[in-house]
């Protein structure tokens, strides 16, 4: 099965291994091409306990790197090579779609998408996760643009 294409993510927050969660270089790197493989939800919850049997309790940068990776799963099951999640709104680039497909799904799906040529913004409510708000959003894209 061929690699999916690499998908940009510009996320809030933190997401990385700290040295003094994993202080092996080696045992770094090895963790970090963990993170990189992973493909489904499965594969992250075992590597989640994984880490805490080996390093203990995970700290919130490496819950950032699973946010990440959680988000990036879903921007690859959306055909979505770009995603930036911003005070206020959360931007999509793509490639692959036509722009009234992204419109059409996401509007069928509640959302209210400003469209351009290849980008979609999305606006995100104060007191609302645009991490959170990117990952359903890229979840109605795959459905909906499918069932267009």
């Amino acid at each position: 099965m061929p690699e999916p294409a690499a998908v940009r993510l510009d996320l809030p927050g933190s997401a990385y291994l700290p040295d003094e969660y994993v202080q092996d270089s080696g045992a770094k790197l090895e963790v970090y091409r963990r993170f990189a493989g992973i493909r489904s939800e499965a594969d992250a919850e075992a590597l989640r306990a994984e880490l805490r049997d080996r390093f203990g309790p995970i700290p919130g940068p490496v819950e950032g790197l699973f946010t990440a990776v959680t988000v990036r799963m879903a921007a690859e099951a959306a055909g979505v090579p770009e995603v930036r999640v911003e005070p206020g709104r959360v931007t999509l680039k793509w490639a692959r779609y036509a722009r009234q497909q992204v419109v059409s799904a996401l509007t069928l799906a509640g959302f209210r998408p400003v469209a351009g040529s290849n980008q979609v913004r999305i606006p995100v409510a104060a007191g609302h996760d645009g991490v959170d708000v990117a990952t359903r959003v890229l979840t109605a894209l795959a459905g909906g643009v499918a069932g267009l």
